[in-house]
């Protein structure tokens, strides 16, 4: 019997706030992403440009804005300009793909 795939939402969900319980857990720049879920069925906060060893906690935010308001039946994708990272301005993304966040 085939398990039915959980809806991106609640994937996308489960990771933003595993970012905010864990604040403090660094994420390294490659890849440039932190993802849940597998193969095609996941969700990934992902961000331009390289900005060192950084807290995931520091993700949360944007990934969470982006989370509130660009879901649309099973898709989840939307990116936030202007994000401080590791002391950079870049742009931080939220969707299926673990790269491509330009």
């Amino acid at each position: 019997m085939r398990v039915p795939a959980t809806p991106p939402q609640i994937i996308c969900q489960e990771l933003v706030n595993n970012l905010a319980a864990n604040p403090r857990n660094n994420v390294g720049d490659l890849p440039r992403a932190v993802c849940l879920g597998q193969s095609r069925n996941e969700c990934c906060v992902s961000w331009s440009a390289g900005v060192g060893n950084i807290p995931q906690g520091d993700l949360s935010s944007a990934a969470s804005q982006v989370l509130g308001g660009c879901t649309e039946g099973l898709v989840v994708s939307g990116l936030a300009r202007n994000v401080q990272l590791g002391g950079k301005c870049v742009t931080e993304c939220l969707s299926n793909r673990v790269d491509g966040c330009s």
